[in-house]
């Protein structure tokens, strides 16, 4: 009997031992496992990076093609030096049929290291009719570069400072603060 009791007792045992061992192997395979998984997530996160990041290259190569004409074009019209801009806006005023003073003009140079472009501040003046002046503005507003009128102030002339020639009509004056853009090089 004390062998029957020893053999139940050390079968309990190594049934025990066994349970425990096929727990501890299925928690290791389970670890296993969600190791393996993980693995497969982040290559298939690393996988997804690299191919849009490839279809990103190819979208700037193909749309820098594209638009290279557009870019050429661009440069031509930033690239006006000041006496072309300065014939420009002499040009509007006569297309207005009066004259215009061109003072103040300030150049700097723009913030950005990979445009070496400069901006080139003018204050433009000018006297005539409510309507010229006007259609100077108008034409300031759109010249064929890339520019922005900043402030207008518009004034009508007093009376009494009016020449003789010009008291049939009301003379006005404008000064017009604008900027202009370019990437030409400025001499100092």
């Amino acid at each position: 009997m004390y062998t029957r009791r020893f053999s139940i007792r050390y079968l309990s045992w190594t049934a025990l031992a066994i349970a425990v061992a096929l727990w501890v192997g299925v928690g290791v395979f389970f670890l296993i496992l969600s190791k393996a998984e993980a693995e497969r997530t982040e290559r298939m996160v690393l996988t997804e990076q690299e191919l849009t990041q490839q279809s990103t290259k190819l979208h700037l190569r193909t749309l820098a093609r594209e638009t290279s004409d557009d870019r050429a074009e661009l440069e031509n019209i930033a690239r006006k030096d000041v006496v072309e801009l300065l014939t420009a806006i002499e040009q509007a005023g006569r297309d207005a049929g009066i004259s215009l003073d061109i003072s103040g003009a300030v150049s700097t140079p723009t913030s950005n290291l990979a445009l070496p472009a400069h901006v080139i501040a003018l204050t433009v003046s000018m006297e005539g009719t409510f309507a010229q002046v006007t259609k100077a503005i108008a034409l300031l507003e759109v010249l064929p570069v890339p520019s922005s009128v900043n402030m207008i102030r518009l004034d009508l002339v007093p009376l009494d400072t009016v020449s003789a020639r010009s008291r049939s009509s009301t003379v006005w004056q404008a000064v017009v603060e604008t900027r202009f853009l370019t990437t030409a090089t400025l001499s100092s």
